[in-house]
């Protein structure tokens, strides 16, 4: 158990949405500027259902490492920092060893900003875990995670984890086991990636079908390019 007083700290992993630099695989089927404008709804989309379902600060965590980065991104309600390390899984260490806005005491988290859809039950009780002290992490159905928690982080949680790949959440999970660190898990969910996750993920949430529609995709049709 922390603190009472501790509050966990997300940061919400998210790239710069910029035409043609993000959300590449969905350039086939959006467009550049499409592909973009959905990675900056659903950082939005994101933003909002934490803002009412996550108990503790709120910090956008951007990459690439970029000058005013965070500054052209617009959302003022929120802590704003620019991702630091060589790879992902370095990345996330500085940000969850990052004790700018909040102390080393308490317990900080990483959610991407393509889960959007992540629903308020799942966040809600992953915050309680935290706050009981527990690590916590929720699997992505790619192979991947979308969440991950913990008070203190071994460098050797990620070691030898190819990030991108489809073994990345067993590998952890394999190295978790090694160091002696436990995990709750959280249900497994989809990640926004891919034409086939758009049509999936649109069947059951709303303001992506809606973002869909206004932009003219029929979503019956989407599939891998």
């Amino acid at each position: 158990m922390v603190s009472a007083e501790c509050r966990p700290l997300i940061n919400v992993f998210t790239r710069l949405p910029v035409a043609g630099g993000t959300k590449t695989r969905l350039i086939p089927v959006l467009g550049e500027q499409g592909a973009a404008s959905l990675s900056r709804a659903m950082l939005e989309w994101t933003l909002e259902t934490l803002s009412d379902n996550w108990p503790g600060e709120i910090c956008i965590v951007v990459a690439p490492e970029t000058d005013g980065v965070t500054s052209s991104l617009g959302f003022n309600g929120n802590a704003q920092t620019i991702q630091r390390g060589d790879n992902l899984g370095d990345r996330m260490l500085n940000a969850i060893a990052d004790d700018t806005y909040t102390t080393s005491e308490c317990p900080r988290a990483i959610i991407g900003a393509d889960v959007p859809h992540v629903p308020a039950s799942t966040l809600q009780d992953a915050a309680c875990r935290l706050h009981s002290g527990d690590n916590v992490i929720g699997p992505a159905i790619d192979g991947g995670f979308y969440f991950i928690g913990m008070l203190n982080a071994s460098r050797d949680l990620f070691e030898n984890v190819i990030w991108g790949a489809d073994d990345v959440y067993r590998r952890v999970m394999d190295n978790a086991d090694r160091i002696g660190m436990t995990f709750y898990q959280l249900p497994e969910l989809r990640d926004i990636d891919t034409p086939t996750d758009l049509q999936l993920v649109a069947r059951e949430y709303p303001p992506l079908a809606e973002f869909l529609l206004q932009a003219g995709v029929n979503v019956a049709r989407v599939r891998n390019v």
